[in-house]
């Protein structure tokens, strides 16, 4: 109802639009729609309104609305003070607007701008004051006599109606978004009331405008089909829900379009989803960041594409629950790693049979709260990461069975200090790059037969609390550098740093077990390609042992960068079993050593020093001969 006209100079332009919601066309003999009030207008009905379509009226001639032919022309003025408008069949009223008492006047339309008065839903009476409106701006549907934009909608579905609640901020109660009403637009920060529940039916899109989010205190069910998925974009995308701003293709959307999902209490669930196009790096505020951010919650992501994003796919932060089958793609806008297909942050969310496609970053997982069991990483696939795979930072996964190829890094890149015991079980290569991976005091890190572990650059693990590491002779445990491809001709040793460049002693530093460290286990391993290559002050060798206590047994240290072994006050180190060679750097002023000590007495029993440029140092006997040593 445009009981404001059109314009400043055509203000005697009002116009009126009938909608007929039922699947059956409907003459409009004996129908009337007339003033209750003061019964002007007063106009007698003809024609047809067809099933699912519209009725236009306009005011005196076929002007009012320039662009739009009319299909009934009437004569007689709406009060801007208020009237009740009546649609009468015969005798029998059909629908009415309110009362002119309950607002005051009209119960939407405005002057100064000339919007229209709207309905919210067509199936809810019009007596209801709260399903009307004013016309929502988001687009335009014909011009007026002067040639301008109407601010209303005739000849479609009206703009308000598209919004998931009247007030286009707050759902205050439960709601089904359907697929015949969609799509839904989002135009503004929006508010799920804490427990309301969000429904959303298979083949519903929801469109998200410029600077707009959707929090949820309750809970969303978006649940769609293989067939039919729920869709989450940009009012621009015109992919789901056609071309809603009626430009053709003049704006095309983008990532970083829209906001967030921020999911902040109770169980939530995507299932068959899409959801793309938002996420903003919005620093220093950091509000919104990924798609899907999840805070406080349980969420369940699973058989959906999550894609372009500004920043961020998903992010859960101290959250519960579990993101599978997925397909997690193309979040790469800022070109580092703000740009991650999914951040786990502390919280307990399993991450199971993923597709993770050409994100910069594919997974992080960032801490976990004391008490709370890691995450399980497992069945994932990783393509086309521009810089990690997946990175951990102080958390406490469980790994299995993921698969990682043409990716910067193709390994799980380890950082941070341990601070409970933590196993590391056999999977991609575990990466200790450009950083120190530490074990804290009174905490032991077990790796199970079959974990390779890689360094690079300063990459150290050390050790202030105890390593496990107790191979097999089928499947060692193993210590290399990020360029070494084959890790001896072990199975799975990948190529981690997607070059042809050859691995090389002091590749990475090495493991180091601090002064005061726990009894440790080396057991069917081989360390290779570490040590310190500052040739004025070494930092020792590959692995390192000062002050404490290290059983090496059954395990290989080779091709090292100024020792293979580097003791120092270690009085209890036993080296049993193992083959020390090929120490042959080339490092001014020192030599270099398969096995440097000081101050230590090691017992060395059934070892084989072999083809380094200097076996032992000091050369006089400092250690515990147990017998069967070879020296060649």
């Amino acid at each position: 109802i445009a009981w404001t006209g059109t314009s400043a100079s055509t203000s005697q332009d009002e116009w009126i639009e009938l909608y007929n919601p039922t699947n059956y066309d409907i003459p409009l003999a004996s129908w009337t729609l007339f003033s209750r009030t003061d019964n002007s207008p007063y106009i007698p009905l003809s024609g047809v309104i067809a099933k699912k379509g519209f009725f236009l009226l306009e005011r005196t001639g076929d002007d009012t609305i320039s662009s739009i032919s009319a299909n009934q022309i009437y004569t007689g003025a709406l009060n801007n003070s208020g009237e009740i408008l009546e649609l009468g069949y015969g005798s029998t009223t059909i629908d009415r607007t309110p009362d002119v008492n309950v607002c005051s006047g009209w119960c939407g339309g405005y002057v100064p701008t000339y919007s229209a008065m709207e309905r919210y839903d067509p199936l809810v009476s019009g007596t209801d004051p709260l399903n009307w409106m004013s016309s929502f701006p988001f687009f335009t549907a014909g011009l007026n006599a002067d040639g301008e934009a109407i601010k209303g909608t005739p000849g479609i579905r009206n703009a308000g109606s598209y919004l998931i609640a009247r007030t286009g901020t707050f759902l205050g109660k439960d709601k089904l978004l359907t697929k015949e009403w969609s799509p839904y637009i989002v135009s503004a920060p929006f508010v799920v009331g804490a427990g309301v529940t969000l429904s959303i039916e298979p083949g519903a899109v929801i469109k998200f405008r410029k600077a707009s989010s959707l929090t949820v205190n309750g809970s969303i069910k978006a649940q769609g089909n293989s067939s039919e998925k729920v869709v989450f974009t940009s009012f621009y995308d015109d992919t789901y829900g056609g071309d809603l701003n009626h430009d053709a293709t003049s704006t095309i959307p983008y990532p970083a379009d829209w906001f967030s999902m921020k999911i902040a209490a109770g169980e939530s669930t995507f299932e068959n989803v899409v959801i793309r196009y938002g996420g903003v790096r919005d620093v220093p505020v950091g509000n919104h960041w990924a798609m899907l951010r999840v805070t406080n919650a349980t969420v369940t992501v699973k058989n959906s594409i999550i894609e372009e994003s500004g920043a961020y796919g998903i992010w859960c932060e101290d959250a519960k629950g579990v993101i599978e089958s997925n397909v997690i793609r193309n979040n790469t806008i800022n070109g580092n790693t703000d740009s991650t297909g999914v951040v786990i942050s502390r919280g307990n969310v399993s991450v199971l049979n993923n597709t993770f496609a050409n994100n910069t970053r594919g997974l992080l997982l960032n801490g976990s709260s004391e008490g709370v069991a890691g995450s399980l990483v497992s069945g994932n696939t990783f393509t086309g990461s521009q810089w990690a795979t997946v990175d951990v930072i102080g958390a406490y996964p469980e790994f299995s069975s993921n698969t990682a190829a043409g990716n910067g890094i193709n390994a799980i890149q380890l950082q941070g200090t341990i601070q409970r015991d933590y196993t590391l079980k056999p999977d991609l290569p575990y990466l200790i790059s450009g950083t120190t991976f530490s074990v804290a005091s009174g905490n032991t890190l077990t790796l199970l037969p079959g974990v390779i572990i890689k360094g690079g650059g300063s990459g150290i693990l050390a050790v202030s609390g105890s390593l496990h590491a107790d191979g097999t002779p089928a499947e060692k445990i193993i210590f290399t550098s990020y360029h070494d491809d084959d890790c001896g001709q072990i199975s799975g040793c990948g190529d981690t740093d997607a070059t042809t460049t050859p691995a090389s002693a002091g590749d990475w530093k090495g493991v180091y077990f601090n002064a005061g460290s726990g009894p440790s286990l080396i057991n069917n391993a081989v360390i290779r390609y570490g040590g310190d290559k500052n040739v004025f002050t070494p930092k020792h060798g590959a692995l390192r042992i000062i002050a404490s206590s290290v059983d090496v047994a059954n395990t290989i240290i080779e091709s090292n960068y100024f020792a293979g072994i580097w003791l120092e006050n270690s009085a209890s180190t036993t080296i049993k079993d193992t083959f020390i060679q090929n120490h042959q750097a080339p490092i001014l002023p020192w030599q270099s050593y398969g096995l440097f000590s000081i101050n230590s007495i090691p017992l060395i029993q059934n070892t084989t020093f072999k083809n380094n440029r200097t076996d032992l140092w000091p050369s006089t006997p400092f250690y515990t001969d147990g017998g069967g040593n070879v020296f060649e």
